[in-house]
């Protein structure tokens, strides 16, 4: 595990030593091209910063009632330093909420200091800081229940662009920029992009001409077809047109200045765009300056951040919960949310945030666009450690989010209204996806869908997906094709390409049937007897798995490079009930980016968190894999075919109220029978053994809004990797610039 408060030392490594040199615990497995360096996501040290800063002025008293809400202005003028009794405050300070309820009538407002914190006195229901909410205001656009932003005026605005001139191959950490819009060295969070496939633009605006065209390889497409509005011809999308916010340019990475105008200094303000050094470097293998690439500077950053120990009832507000924008270092931690509309919490336009060790409860409507977490337009954002119940799409990348890590996270009851369609876990629901990966998390699977797009080059690592799980209750029977929809356990729709799917646990035992379904060259309803009930289900084009697109004239087609490009290696699966080592599903013919067949079946505990060894017990040095309240530690790495989960082993009930659903204990069925699932190669990580055994939550996630302590279920573990530090020094030059 990387060391804490290292800021500014790992800032000067990633100047001096280039993405393409630097070890990956990947390498060997994935071809170069095909993945990316995920050590750097989230926090620089790993965790907040901010457990050695200092209060800012008194103790906030709850205040406002059910039958008053009241103005959120005394929080807000604390938060900006401008209230009475914290006028005097410097950086590295927390405003700390008292125990009990707030009933407040609009949003919390970051807005124009850094290094500053929201901290409440803890999020359970019965003994915390609640916040209660009965109107959202409007973050950029957004509306919020608390808004972690810069001063930007609105979604669109507030940014700076540049044309990207120079520095375009795989890798590269110097580029040149037209312009460079006052951006802060270590601060500011820069975005590139660049046209779609097929088209081209110019130098002084953001528009794109031209048309889609597959390229046969790694291909960028949001084109709504002819039979959607905006369209022509062949599409490659099921609904409207891609959510990034410069439409037709859908490819995008965030990076971070380390050096300009030849100055490394933290905080210094750039003045030219000539030769920038960015972390990290270029990470997709098809920039060009075909593609008119552009830069997008945000014109103010919050810097280091955070919301925690505060539990969010957003429930008459009816909106979203927190949205972090245009931040670098920002973060959510310990909170719980509690029916959150549209999402629990949305992070934009930033770079390195951290979405850490919460629980989310339930969303508005269970329906579309009812989200838990995730990136839209960010980078390096890591989502580890949470607990998501009766969330339909508990984790949704709806925008690009290159070096995004989602991790150690469990979710349960992916409630939606329809009870014979389930969502995954994990959706990628837009089109320039590449580079996320998904690792060690804990429930129904992973979903790159075609609802807005294409995606490339993600990774599934060590994960348990089971495929299906109950909707609120409601087990969907497998019966005859087309009666249960979305019940695989890893889909990956037309286009997307060149997947990495590594050392999962896949499947479950009697309901899964086939192991994979492939969209066929022709268009056809449902080509496999039961395609809801496979564990893969591949290169369909339509917007639900192992169909094709009857929605759109013409249709989307199928694409038979998602097999041909996706690499299997070392998987898990319960129709085989072994894992799987077939050099046959190893790309090595695919186009531009093959894959040699690894020359191993050892793989490596992770792909980001620095651990090279395996624990069965204690010792990672990871802040949350210890169990405060028994003093145990599940093995790491806790799933894949190498892990021998034995008495640690998640269970399955085999009958009863809970059947398919997974335990910990045979009691935890509630009367039915359980066995070890899927051959004993998955041992629940932390969140899981939280919300079953500290919790005491239901197996398949139904009932009531649970009490959340984080202090009961986590903690470090010891081990020789964890450090303490000081948090980054605040720049002192930056009075105007930095928010």
């Amino acid at each position: 595990m990387k060391g804490f408060g290292r800021f500014s030392f790992v800032l000067m490594v990633l100047i001096v030593t280039p993405l393409v040199v630097q070890a990956q615990a990947w390498s060997g497995i994935i071809s170069t091209a095909r993945a990316t360096d995920w050590s750097q996501a989230g926090l620089p040290g790993d965790v907040p910063p901010d457990a050695s800063w200092t209060q800012c002025g008194p103790t906030i008293s709850p205040y406002g009632s059910s039958g008053s809400y009241a103005s959120p202005s005394t929080i807000n003028n604390a938060l900006n330093h401008t209230g009475s009794g914290y006028t005097s405050c410097g950086a590295h300070t927390y405003i700390l909420l008292g125990a009990g309820d707030f009933y407040l009538n609009g949003a919390i407002q970051f807005g124009s200091t850094s290094y500053d914190v929201l901290r409440g006195a803890g999020p359970n229901v019965s003994s915390g800081t609640r916040l209660h909410f009965s109107s959202a205001g409007s973050c950029n656009g957004f509306p919020a229940d608390i808004c972690v932003t810069g001063s930007n005026s609105s979604q669109w605005g507030g940014v700076t662009d540049a044309n990207w001139t120079s520095g375009y191959a795989q890798n590269s950490t110097t580029i040149t920029l037209s312009t460079i819009g006052g951006a802060i060295v270590g601060v500011t969070p820069i975005i590139l992009d660049q046209c779609n496939t097929g088209y081209t633009g110019n130098s002084s605006n953001d528009t794109c001409t031209g048309a889609a065209v597959d390229n046969g390889q790694f291909f960028v497409c949001d084109q709504p077809g002819a039979s959607q509005a905006g369209g022509s011809g062949v599409g490659c999308e099921t609904e409207t047109q891609s959510n990034n916010y410069w439409p037709l340019r859908s490819q995008e990475e965030v990076v971070t200045v380390t050096q300009c105008d030849g100055v490394s200094t933290f905080g210094h303000v750039c003045s030219s765009g000539s030769n920038i050094t960015i972390s990290p470097g270029v990470r997709a293998p098809n920039w060009s300056a075909a593609f008119s690439p552009k830069a997008h500077v945000p014109v103010n950053t919050v810097v280091n951040s955070g919301v925690e120990n505060v539990y969010l009832d957003n429930h008459t507000a009816g909106q979203e919960a927190i949205v972090m924008m245009t931040c670098h270092a920002c973060w959510v931690n310990d909170i719980a949310s509690y029916y959150g509309n549209g999402w629990h919490v949305q992070d934009f336009f930033s770079s390195h945030d951290a979405i850490l060790n919460s629980y989310f409860y339930w969303t508005l409507t269970a329906g579309d666009k009812s989200y838990g977490v995730g990136g839209f337009d960010s980078g390096d954002l890591l989502v580890e450690n949470n607990i998501m119940q009766g969330i339909t799409d508990p984790i949704n990348y709806d925008g690009p989010c290159p070096g995004c890590v989602a991790a150690y996270n469990y979710a349960v009851n992916d409630y939606y209204g329809n009870t014979s369609y389930l969502f995954a876990m994990v959706s990628f629901h837009s089109a320039g996806q590449n580079d996320i990966l998904l690792e060690g998390n804990i429930g129904v699977g992973g979903d790159q869908d075609q609802v807005h797009g294409y995606h490339d080059m993600n990774t599934f690592f060590r994960n348990q997906f089971w495929g299906m799980a109950a909707n609120n209750g409601v087990i969907c029977s497998n019966g005859a094709a087309g009666s249960c929809f979305n019940h695989s356990a890893v889909h990956l729709a037309g286009g997307a390409r060149y997947a990495n799917v590594i050392g999962n646990v896949l499947g479950t035992p009697t309901y899964d049937t086939a192991y994979e379904c492939v969209g066929p060259a022709s268009l056809s309803p449902f080509t496999c007897a039961n395609q809801s009930f496979s564990v893969y289900d591949l290169g369909y084009g339509g917007q639900t798995q192992g169909e094709s697109d009857f929605d759109n004239t013409p249709p989307n087609p199928n694409d038979p490079l998602v097999p041909a490009t996706m690499l299997l290696w070392g998987n898990y699966d319960s129709v085989h009930a072994a894992a799987q080592w077939n050099s046959s599903e190893v790309p090595t013919a695919a186009p531009a980016y093959p894959n040699s067949v690894p020359s191993t079946h050892t793989l490596p505990p992770s792909f980001y968190d620095g651990l090279s060894s395996s624990y069965p017990s204690c010792g990672t040095g990871l802040a949350f894999w210890k169990n405060p309240t028994t003093g145990t530690c599940p093995p790491f790495p806790p799933i894949g075919p190498d892990v021998a989960a034995g008495s640690s082993s998640i269970l399955r009930c085999t009958s009863g109220q809970f059947n398919y659903s997974r335990v910990l204990s045979a009691s935890q069925c509630a009367g039915g029978t359980s066995t070890p699932d899927d051959g004993g190669f998955a041992a629940a990580n932390p969140a899981m053994v939280c919300y079953l055994n500290q919790m005491g939550g239901t197996p398949d996630g139904t009932g009531n809004m649970l009490t959340f302590n984080p202090t009961a279920c986590y903690t470090s573990d010891g081990g020789g990797s964890e450090s303490s530090g000081t948090p980054p020094t605040a720049p002192t030059n930056l009075t105007a610039t930095v928010d």
